[in-house]
């Protein structure tokens, strides 16, 4: 849901005045997101995976609704989505902050979804994942109040679903951008190379029951899992799926993706998630009880990347 569509709706009520939920924080140190793209970029490369960059919109409504799109996906993502997420190193930053890195492909005009960074070639190469909501779906959730003569519940319901539906389609963005099916050989034989022998015989030893391997080298070699299971066995495939999901959840749902940290909204106000940063910012806004958020859109990623606020 588009948080800053609710605040202006919120400031012709009653109370009258918005009270904003900015997306941004205070740049500071590892957080600056050149740092954090490259030292993702590093990590990738290391990992024999490919980079799998949220791309903060400049324009700070953008990506404060950004930030938004990506908390319900990642927050509600499935066994299949989770095992995708897998494949990748994950960060969040703005467009301007992989300039300099030698990344072939980028069109520093355009900020899509996402950006693949693909590392297996000595020089990385970025695929645009993008797409864009069919009209009816951004009409629901342009209109997140109750509709006349409909309740709170049937609304709820109503915009829940269309964030479901959004999820959905962010899902497919990315499966048919980076073409994963496809490419899952080329991804488990970059992570293979990565491994050491006794790595490689603990997932040979575990081939019919991925669940036993160790939950930090199930996620590191995610990609040679899935493509040992690519056979004519459903059941095995769902079985490798189903364990990778298990070993991610916690590092996606749980630890946000470099570049970000979670934070809930009710609609008017937020507050992080790590207390850690509580106090962190003067914009969390006013908890007035007056917040209309169903519950698959109330966390957000908050954006490190250091917007100047005026301040």
């Amino acid at each position: 849901m588009d948080r800053r569509h609710f605040l202006s709706l919120l400031s012709i009520s009653a109370f009258g005045g918005a009270f904003p939920a900015l997306a941004f924080g205070r740049r500071t140190g590892d957080d600056a997101p050149e740092t954090v793209a490259r030292t993702g970029l590093k990590r990738a490369r290391a990992a024999g995976k490919p980079l799998l960059v949220f791309v903060i919109p400049a324009e700070p409504a953008a990506a404060s609704g950004r930030g938004e799109w990506f908390g319900s996906w990642l927050t509600l993502a499935d066994d299949a989505l989770l095992a995708d997420l897998a494949l990748f190193e994950r960060v969040c930053v703005p467009m301007a902050a992989l300039a300099g890195l030698g990344i072939r492909d980028i069109d520093d005009a355009k900020e899509p979804v996402m950006l693949c960074i693909e590392t297996h070639d000595e020089t990385p190469r970025a695929i645009a994942i993008d797409g864009a909501l069919d009209e009816e779906l951004a009409r629901r959730l342009a209109n997140p109040w109750p509709q006349e003569g409909e309740t709170y519940e049937a609304a709820e319901k109503r915009v829940g679903d269309a964030i479901r539906a959004r999820n959905a389609a962010l899902t497919q963005w990315l499966r048919d951008g980076v073409k994963i099916d496809e490419c899952l050989p080329r991804l488990a034989a970059q992570v293979d190379a990565t491994l050491t022998e006794g790595e490689r015989e603990q997932i040979a030893k575990s081939a019919m029951q991925p669940a036993a391997i160790e939950r930090p080298l199930l996620e590191r070699a995610a990609a040679v899992v899935r493509n040992a299971a690519l056979t004519d066995d459903a059941a095995a495939r769902d079985a490798a799926v189903a364990a990778i999901a298990a070993a991610v959840a916690d590092a996606v749902r749980t630890k946000a993706p470099e570049g970000s940290t979670w934070a809930r909204s009710s609609g008017c106000g937020f507050e992080f998630e790590d207390p850690d940063r509580h106090g962190d910012t003067d914009d969390a806004g006013i908890e007035c009880g007056m917040g209309f958020v169903p519950d698959e859109g109330r966390r957000f990623l908050f954006f490190l990347q250091g917007a100047d606020r005026g301040r």
